[in-house]
């Protein structure tokens, strides 16, 4: 949220996509997201003889991603939807 309350307001007064500036921070979800499919791609090869430690690493990670992109998600959106109400309101 952090990092959206700042980027607003500059990303506004220079012009600007603010999805391209803002959104640039999913990549940590996508190292999560490698780590799952890597890990059932192993899954599959292996199959009968699967520890049940691969089954926790893939769920494991594919929350994690899940979480993040959830919680970026409401993190950038709801201080960029506040701004505007304010902007709307002040205008």
């Amino acid at each position: 949220m952090l990092v959206s309350l700042i980027a607003t307001p500059v990303v506004d007064r220079l012009h600007l996509p603010f999805a391209a500036v803002a959104f640039s921070r999913y990549f940590l979800a996508g190292f999560f997201l490698f780590n799952s499919a890597t890990g059932l791609v192993e899954l599959v090869s292996i199959a009968p003889a699967a520890p049940t430690a691969l089954l926790a690493d893939i769920v494991n990670s594919g929350i994690t991603a899940f979480l993040i992109i959830t919680a970026m998600t409401f993190g950038l959106l709801l201080p960029r939807m506040l701004f505007e109400r304010l902007k709307l309101a002040s205008a």
